[in-house]
């Protein structure tokens, strides 16, 4: 072997070490940095949240259980979370999630309930169609249960889907989402 080649392996060698060193040293410093601010929830400090969307979704729900109960048992009736101390519904913004020539999904954050209606409305034009389902506590929200339908049931064309969301205590009405 030329001694040459032997420069040229021994550099590749030496480069190989250094990238390998360079990789560690980035690895090392971002889990110092990211044991550094753990633990830091002060004012001003630079946090990341790094709690699950179950975890969140658990912890509200349990937040709404706790909520519940006070409600039940009478000794929380001044709350303005709770539909009784008040005649006026909370306002919600329902969420469709899926709008398609056969089904529409949807679901109503900020409120844990079973028993409300959602409608979707459907509009071309002058006409209008609806359809509804019934909402249900899912988690720490209250899911529609999906809005299923032939294909036959809007005709060709574009048409334009909201969803109404309506129970005792809360209504609300999503964007419109597009079909076409």
């Amino acid at each position: 072997m030329s001694k040459n080649k032997k420069s040229s392996l021994k550099k590749h060698r030496n480069m190989k070490w250094a990238i390998v060193l360079v990789v560690a040293c980035i690895l090392g410093g971002g889990y110092l940095l990211a044991r550094s601010n753990k633990g830091n929830d002060r004012p001003g400090d630079t946090a990341v949240n790094l709690e699950s969307a179950a975890d969140a979704d658990k912890r509200e729900a349990e937040q709404n259980k706790e909520r519940l109960a006070k409600t039940k048992d009478g000794s929380d009736t001044t709350s303005n979370n709770n539909p009784a101390s008040s005649n006026q519904k909370k306002s919600v913004k329902p969420t469709v999630t899926e709008a398609t020539r056969t089904s529409v999904r949807a679901y109503v954050s900020g409120i844990f309930e079973e028993g409300g209606t959602c409608t979707a409305t459907f509009t071309k034009g002058s006409e209008t169609l609806t359809k509804t389902s019934a909402g249900f506590g899912n988690a720490s929200y209250t899911q529609c249960t999906p809005i299923n339908f032939d294909s036959s049931f809007l005709s060709a064309g574009k048409w334009s889907v909201a969803l109404t969301y309506s129970s005792a205590s809360s209504e609300g009405v999503s964007d419109a989402r597009y079909i076409e």
